[in-house]
């Protein structure tokens, strides 16, 4: 009696068993999935807009530009990068997490980078054409005053 018992009683309980197994499964696969898209909504509220990275990324062009100046004359770049790069982060009122983080993502994100990039090189061609319009008025005014 107690043989024929076990076997009934046996198979249902494996049954059981699988079936909660599959039960704690999902509830692992699903509350991973659900953090992890807590954790990417988190992570995308400190993303800099596209606006603002326009503006970082030109004076971070800036930057590197003075930083590849000083390299060529044998200088040590490491303070003046960093000096730079804090200043820039303390302009913006960013971390260095969240630049990292942002650049990060648009440049996965590659149709939204090249436009950025796009809007950079533009914002830097209008700054050097400023910048040679004001030596232009600089050496005429210059020229002038040595022909009085």
């Amino acid at each position: 009696m107690r043989e024929r018992m076990n076997k009934k009683i046996i198979p249902k309980l494996f049954k059981v068993s699988k079936i909660i197994f599959i039960i704690c499964l999902s509830f692992y696969f699903f509350s991973c999935g659900e953090s992890k898209s807590n954790y990417e909504k988190s992570k995308l509220k400190n993303l800099i807009s596209v606006e603002k990275m326009i503006d970082i990324l030109v004076d971070v062009q800036i930057v590197e530009a003075a930083l590849v100046k000083k390299r060529g004359k044998n200088e040590d770049t490491d303070f003046y990068s960093q000096y730079y790069y804090k200043k820039i982060f303390t302009k913006y009122s960013i971390s260095k997490d969240q630049y990292d983080f942002s650049l990060e993502y648009y440049k996965n994100n590659i149709e939204i980078f090249e436009k950025i990039y796009q809007q950079v090189s533009d914002s830097l061609l209008i700054i050097k054409k400023e910048i040679l319009d004001k030596k232009d008025t600089l050496v005429v005014s210059e020229k002038k005053k040595s022909e009085v």
